[in-house]
């Protein structure tokens, strides 16, 4: 029997802090802008990157009415889902609401 080496890829850590962000999670448009900048949901350990996966990154101060606001921008009309994906580097959750974009 061959000798096949173990290979395992490490999810590096997340800071901790709560945080949460608005992603297009389904939807016809590619083209969808949130403002203020949105937290990458994904492991992006670039230098800089504004995400709990790149070094230095700090969690937000929550809102003093613990109310995160953000507007979106679309492009083009059709059918959206939009996510808020909540975390704080050891548990998330997320709620996903229907936008319908018309015009």
């Amino acid at each position: 029997m061959p000798n096949i080496p173990f290979r395992f890829r490490a999810t590096p850590d997340s800071a901790s802090g709560l945080w949460l962000s608005w992603i297009v999670y389904r939807g016809e448009g590619s083209d969808v802008k949130f403002s203020p900048r949105q937290i990458s949901v994904w492991e992006d350990m670039r230098d800089g990157a504004n995400s709990p996966w790149a070094s230095g990154w700090t969690a937000p101060e929550a809102p003093s009415d613990n109310r995160w606001e953000a507007s979106a921008t679309f492009d083009e009309p059709g059918t959206y889902i939009i996510r808020a994906w909540a975390d704080d580097g050891g548990l998330m959750s997320y709620e996903d609401i229907t936008v319908r974009v018309t015009g």
